[in-house]
């Protein structure tokens, strides 16, 4: 395999890799190339984009739970940080996660921090959670491919890229990209965790 590394690349030879590229990036960067329906049916399988805009402020308590997912708001999504642990912000801080699933290069991927604030505010005042006065900062995450998307067809497509990598020895997929599988993050942990067990079972670590 080759990596990249300080901008040179060069040649590395591995007895196994754990890949948690989006399906269809890793069929196009094998070498020898796929065959073509290969090729084909990893190119229909799609990934929804997620902006993550983090907003600092010092108010306390802001939902009633740590998250709570909304519909009929720009955001599909909210999360109070100090809710799943107390020591992931200062103490005189805390944090809502605004989540906003979009597709790559659209007009909601495309916007600013400031414009993604403007639009979330007024939803954000009329349910009490948040007033602009108390927003101490802001900042964003952007995940390109988050969430696997089950188009019509997509467990023929999936089983035919699945069962040409299975031939490849020594590849593993691993995650909810590497995958293609809409797995919680407990759960994404739990696999790595199995998965390097096997490999330490194997004499491989």
């Amino acid at each position: 395999m080759a990596v990249q590394q300080a901008g040179a690349v060069r040649g590395v030879i591995a007895d196994g890799v754990v890949c948690t590229l989006p399906v269809p990036q890793l069929v196009q960067m094998l070498t020898p190339a796929v065959p073509p329906a290969v090729l084909q049916a990893a190119g229909k399988l799609g990934y929804l984009s997620l902006i993550v805009l983090y907003v600092v402020t010092r108010k306390t308590n802001l939902l009633a739970t740590s998250y709570v997912y909304y519909l009929g708001r720009p955001y599909h999504r909210l999360a109070e940080m100090n809710k799943f642990c107390t020591t992931l912000c200062p103490p005189d801080e805390n944090m809502l996660a605004i989540e906003f699933s979009c597709h790559a290069g659209d007009p909601i991927w495309r916007s600013s921090a400031d414009e993604l604030l403007a639009l979330s505010m007024p939803h954000l005042v009329q349910d009490g959670i948040l007033e602009p006065a108390q927003v101490v900062k802001k900042f964003l995450v952007r995940a390109p491919n988050a969430y696997p998307i089950r188009y019509l067809g997509y467990r023929e497509n999936l089983e035919a890229v699945r069962t040409h990598l299975e031939q490849l020895p020594g590849l593993a997929l691993l995650g909810r990209t590497g995958e293609y599988q809409y797995i919680d993050s407990d759960q994404c942990m739990e696999r790595a965790i199995e998965l390097a067990d096997s490999i330490a079972a194997a004499g491989g670590g």
